[in-house]
């Protein structure tokens, strides 16, 4: 018969049978209690990093600094509860990390509480110092950022944008209650739902997102003037404001709003784009080159010139092209195009900007 596969040939002697290698047991138990870390931030200015980390049912903030980036665990929960803790920041200088406990709202405005406790769950804000300590609860609600003083952090609650000091002394309680005049506070009120606050590099303003349904703005809050002006509004979906280094500028990414309350259109495959707004004035690129478009086509008219075919989309692909040209052979910071006529018919300027 045949003696293919037989253990003693496989073993190399014919009276040995080959031994089993030894397998270390491993099981169910270990695979569920495997720490998961997440939401890895670092310090702009300090080489310092935080994260949360799911472990056996509670999760907690943890951190690590140079030169050997040993990790440390920072709070202390404790109990397989169902405690989220979705988001993580951590300041400039990374001497504080600011977390938030609870799982968002479903969408009738419920938080997950999976332990059925009859006081419900919201979601709160903490804080807590790097070099160690307790953590301090600093308001109710989610979205935290912390201004680049390290002083203050930002936050949305109920659709609108407040603030709260970070220094342990300042906090308030879980209703944003005010003590002393120094705890959290509604910076503004305004139509639709607001979020993604983003400070600007002096902690003095703070850029939002204010949300219609069918179409959305950024708006600039000045802290010290108490007021609000919006960078080039329309009906278009604007969002993800973020500040150029000196503070003079907003950028941000804008999509077609909806018409009529239906839903967005992309005929002809409508790109997104990026618009960037003078932050003292509220103007923006792409109002400019539109102001240019419906010049350049009464001008065309006046002349007696035809614009068949003539689409905002074609106009733009060639103004940008130009102007990209233009800010590179002049190192220019941007373009700003004239219209005028030549010959008869309309013609374009560009003109670079130099800042």
């Amino acid at each position: 018969g045949s003696v293919i596969g037989h253990p003693a040939l496989l073993a190399g002697h014919p009276s040995t049978v080959a031994e089993p290698l030894a397998q270390e047991e491993f099981t169910l138990e270990q695979v569920f209690s495997a720490p998961y870390p997440d939401h890895l931030v670092s310090a702009r200015n300090a080489d310092r990093i935080a994260w949360t980390q799911y472990d056996e049912g509670p999760r907690n903030v943890w951190t690590a600094a140079a030169p050997d980036y040993r990790p440390e665990q920072l709070t202390r929960f404790t109990g397989d509860n169902g405690w989220e803790m979705p988001e993580i920041r951590i300041s400039g200088d990374g001497s504080v990390v600011v977390f938030v406990r609870g799982g968002y709202a479903n969408r009738e405005g419920v938080h997950p509480n999976p332990l059925s406790e009859p006081v419900g769950r919201e979601q709160t804000i903490w804080a807590i110092n790097t070099r160690g300590g307790e953590p301090w609860q600093l308001a109710g609600g989610n979205r935290p950022v912390l201004s680049p003083s390290g002083e203050w952090v930002a936050f949305v609650r109920d659709g609108q944008i407040h603030e709260v000091p970070v220094h342990p002394q300042w906090g308030g309680d879980s209703l944003g209650s005010q003590i002393e005049g120094n705890g959290p506070r509604r910076l503004f009120s305004a139509a639709g739902s607001n979020g993604s606050p983003t400070w600007s590099p002096d902690s003095r303003r703070l850029a939002f997102v204010s949300d219609r349904v069918d179409h959305s703005f950024i708006g600039i809050f000045d802290r010290e003037s108490e007021s609000i002006s919006w960078m080039a509004p329309g009906v278009d979906r604007d969002h993800s404001p973020a500040w150029s280094p000196d503070g003079t500028q907003v950028a941000f990414f804008r999509t077609p709003g909806a018409a009529f309350s239906g839903a967005a259109t992309f005929r002809g495959g409508h790109q997104v784009t990026i618009w960037i707004a003078d932050a003292a004035s509220g103007d923006g690129e792409e109002s400019h080159v539109r102001e240019v478009f419906q010049q350049f086509v009464k001008t065309q008219q006046q002349c007696g010139g035809s614009v068949a075919g003539l689409t905002f989309d074609r106009f733009v692909r060639k103004l940008r092209a130009t102007r990209d040209q233009v800010m590179k052979r002049h190192s220019a910071s941007s373009v700003r195009f004239t219209v005028y006529v030549k010959d008869g018919r309309a013609a374009l300027k560009a003109s670079p900007v130099k800042l």
